[in-house]
């Protein structure tokens, strides 16, 4: 199974993704959701394998369905893809103020690769943290 990486970015109310199967093309395209960015790569992809894809060894056997799609975002993209995720509360767990972290977000400021990382391991340490929840069933309050 091949694995492509899809980058996420989000500007203009759409998701704007874009591939790199192989060091020599670059594909694009754009969605309203993650999923429509995956599917308009699907039909690019299909094409580009019948074609171009015919001339390198490594693509003449690949059908689009045994391609494996994973995403990678960049800030603007993942605040939108997961929004349930608040800015601010990412913004607290990394020590950013609340306006730069929605300037990050919003790409109104340059994001440095340390502050990615930062901000991808608090992200990472949510995740973590919310897997481990545990909830149990109480009685039901008291309407009092």
């Amino acid at each position: 199974m091949k694995k492509l990486v899809i980058v996420l970015e989000y500007k203009n109310n759409e998701f704007f993704g874009c591939i790199r199967p192989d060091r020599d093309i670059i594909l694009s395209t754009v969605g309203l959701t993650p999923e429509e960015v995956t599917t308009s790569f699907k039909g690019l992809l299909a094409g580009w394998i019948a074609n171009e894809g015919q001339q390198r060894e490594e693509w003449k056997n690949v059908k689009v369905e045994d391609i494996q799609f994973e995403y990678q975002y960049c800030i603007t993209g993942f605040f939108h893809a997961f929004s349930d995720i608040k800015i601010t509360a990412i913004a607290k767990r990394t020590g950013i103020s609340n306006s730069l972290m929605k300037q990050y977000a919003g790409g109104f400021a340059y994001l440095s690769e340390e502050r990615v990382k930062v901000i991808e391991k608090a992200i990472r340490d949510l995740g973590r943290e919310l897997s481990e929840v545990t909830l149990v069933h109480t009685q039901k309050a008291n309407p009092d």
